[in-house]
């Protein structure tokens, strides 16, 4: 007696159905990606991880210049128990930073593009206590690989790693006035997200 299993033809009909389904996806996305990495914007809003906030400009195909700009600040206040009641003390603190980037592209793949960057940063920190105040200038100067991968033609996404060398210079007024000045060399990296105009 032979049996004939006749449901595996509508499931083969299915499957090669399916696979011809997500072929024509990955056609058509790899389509989109490349479309999109062709028709990206020049001006874009750059949001930065750690915070900081600028613009990128796409100067040419292959260079593109990222002023940014960093804000920061802290205002605290500390009741502490003395004698005769207690003691009020404040601690104020604001960091502002400016900076830039060249972005120097060196290969792209579809939406992916990997590039060069030396990239210049001024950071200014003011510190105010009810001891004193102090006040740290920092110069720092690094060189990054990065990634930038096109999600839409008006959205992209960042990585960068690098290296890092700052000096930085601090005066404080306490006591009596000091000044301190020294050099670090660390790794640096950030991620973050590309709004085209």
């Amino acid at each position: 007696m032979t049996t004939r299993c006749r449901w595996r033809k509508p499931d083969q009909w299915w499957v090669r159905t399916a696979h011809a389904v997500l072929l024509l996806t990955i056609v058509v996305v790899s389509g989109e990606r490349q479309a999109v990495a062709q028709t990206i914007r020049s001006v874009g809003l750059v949001l930065g991880i750690p915070t900081s906030l600028g613009v990128v400009w796409h100067v040419t195909d292959g260079v593109a210049v990222r002023p940014e700009l960093s804000l920061s600040g802290s205002m605290t206040e500390t009741r502490m128990p003395a004698a005769n009641g207690s003691v009020l003390s404040s601690n104020d603190s604001w960091q502002v930073g400016a900076g830039a980037s060249l972005l120097l592209f060196v290969h792209q793949l579809g939406a992916i593009r990997t590039y060069v960057s030396p990239r210049f940063i001024y950071v200014r920190s003011d510190t105010t206590t009810d001891s004193g105040t102090s006040a740290t200038t920092t110069y720092s100067g690094s060189g990054s690989f990065g990634v930038q991968l096109a999600l839409h033609r008006r959205m992209s996404v960042y990585g960068e790693l690098g290296l890092s060398y700052t000096r930085l210079s601090t005066d404080s007024v306490f006591v009596s006035t000091t000044t301190s000045r020294g050099t670090v060399l660390r790794s640096r990296s950030t991620l973050g997200l590309v709004m085209y105009f």
